[in-house]
């Protein structure tokens, strides 16, 4: 299914935006490159780059934002520190030029675009209008602090417009999870007593969307992930057995007043294989604050979390 990327119409005010994402999970060099770009119906725009991993110890996050690009598209888009070019087929090539990190890298997708719309229910419409995932390799090199690291990895684009209400949401998940057999990515969202799951199982070539997920996450006190274990299985059947534990070293973003962000790069094997992985997972603020002001309370009482 081709998919039309160019830059769409948004309604002025309110929660209409659109954005495009390009993450890096390198678990050897022990860091995570992650490039994001937004604009919203009256033409404004920002950019950020996002660095974490034990490699590079406090979490490196440069933002722009406020910026009026106009009718500005995507095959050319430059807000601040960063350039994009976007093409047709997918591919893309990126670089952001700030104070604290500088980063270049080329995309070319392993698959074509995925569609939440693809989904019997399409796109949940408290998400976006729509949103298109793909996994893809990734080549270039990042210099953060005078440290450089180049690379030549599996990564994951995202591009989504329309409504984003974050406050709709009570939790999320995104997991991004690849080997040199499968590539498995999942989105579930909770809002409304419901969850919301969209995704695909990529094998042979072949991308089905998931069927199921079943997911076992493990959190530190400050509900940061420490491991994720679980099965996930596609409509023609197919199923990864998934074994993958966290960098120590994680990313936060508040993105709106109620809902924070955790991102964090993951290890382990995927079907018994080596296997890269990203993973976010959106909380309430006060959910957070709870489970940390719990978390002291037990430790000072010589008690423990389960």
């Amino acid at each position: 299914m081709a998919v039309d990327e160019t830059r769409h119409a948004l309604t002025p005010g309110g929660h209409d935006r659109e954005s495009l994402v390009w993450a890096v999970p390198l678990p050897e060099e022990k860091t995570t490159v992650v490039v994001y770009t937004w604009v919203n119906g009256d033409d404004v725009a920002g950019a950020a780059a996002m660095v974490f991993g034990s490699a590079v110890g406090d979490q490196v996050f440069e933002v722009v934002d406020g910026v009026d690009v106009g009718r500005a598209d995507f095959a050319d888009w430059a807000v601040g520190p960063l350039h994009l070019a976007l093409r047709a087929d997918g591919s893309s090539s990126v670089r952001f030029a700030g104070e604290q990190a500088q980063i270049e890298l080329e995309f070319v997708g392993t698959h074509e675009a995925y569609p939440y719309s693809e989904h019997v229910e399409g796109c949940p419409g408290f998400f976006a209008d729509d949103r298109v995932e793909q996994t893809g390799r990734v080549t270039g090199r990042a210099n953060i602090g005078g440290r450089t690291v180049e690379f030549a990895a599996a990564g994951q684009r995202d591009h989504s417009w329309g409504t984003r209400d974050w406050a709709a949401m009570t939790h999320m998940k995104w997991l991004n999870v690849v080997t040199d057999v499968d590539t498995v990515h999942l989105v579930e969202l909770q809002a409304f007593g419901r969850t919301h799951l969209r995704g695909y199982l990529v094998r042979d070539g072949e991308l089905s969307p998931l069927a199921t997920a079943h997911l076992v996450p493990a959190f530190d006190p400050d509900l940061y992930y420490r491991s994720v274990t679980g099965t996930v299985t596609d409509r023609r059947g197919r199923t990864v057995e998934l074994a993958l534990d966290a960098d120590p070293h994680h990313f936060t973003w508040q993105v709106h007043p109620r809902l924070r962000i955790h991102d964090s790069m993951l290890a382990g094997t995927a079907n018994g294989l080596p296997a890269a992985a990203y993973a976010d997972a959106s909380w309430e603020t006060c959910y957070v604050e709870y489970h940390q002001a719990r978390s002291a309370d037990r430790a000072a009482s010589g008690r423990h979390d389960h």
